[in-house]
């Protein structure tokens, strides 16, 4: 049980910093152009 929270946890955080990324990326791309 405290493993499936762990796992779940790590991968909430994987999507947080996945998004803040894609955040980043696209805000540099639209200052760019």
């Amino acid at each position: 049980m405290y493993a499936i929270t762990l796992s779940f946890m790590v991968g909430v955080l994987q999507m947080a910093f996945g998004f803040l990324k894609l955040g980043i990326i696209f805000n540099y791309f639209s200052h760019t152009i």
